[in-house]
């Protein structure tokens, strides 16, 4: 085991954090590349999104510019255990009820990259306070130098 240390601009996203999630881009005005795409999730369970055009086509808005509230439904859609919501717009994938973490596997897809995750194995794991039984991974110290800058150790 050992001890890693992790520093975040926003509390919030320390939160999403240690529940397991993962951050991607900024969706916040839309994102081309996803449609026709999958993305296979490794956990919490094995599941696979496949993309598709904005249904029904919004009057005046390009059905293959996805925003947050199409990924948000389709993700959700296909694993309800899922939860994608944002931070300063940027996607945030995350269990509703975190207990294994948002993980996939090291399959390269293309909707990975468009999202700004890993083409390795993307993990997120939740962190426990340390002396909890269940053992690591877990976290010892989580403190806020400013209100820019909160730093999280933890002991995996």
């Amino acid at each position: 085991m050992q001890t890693k240390i992790y520093k975040f601009s926003d509390m919030i996203e320390a939160q999403y954090f240690l529940n397991g999630g993962i951050i991607g881009v900024d969706v916040s005005q839309g994102i081309y590349g996803l449609v026709g795409q999958a993305l296979t999730f490794s956990s919490p369970a094995v599941f696979t999104v496949n993309f598709v055009a904005a249904v029904p086509n919004p009057a005046g808005r390009d059905p293959y510019k996805l925003l947050l509230v199409d990924i948000k439904a389709q993700i959700e859609a296909a694993n309800p255990d899922i939860s994608v919501q944002s931070i300063g717009g940027r996607i945030v994938l995350i269990e509703k009820l975190p207990s294994l973490g948002v993980a996939f596997d090291g399959t390269v897809q293309f909707s990975k990259t468009v999202l700004g995750l890993d083409n390795g194995v993307t993990v997120g794991k939740v962190y426990h306070p340390a002396g909890i039984s269940g053992g690591p991974p877990n976290y010892t110290w989580v403190y806020s130098v400013n209100e820019g800058t909160h730093v999280v150790v933890t002991w995996e």
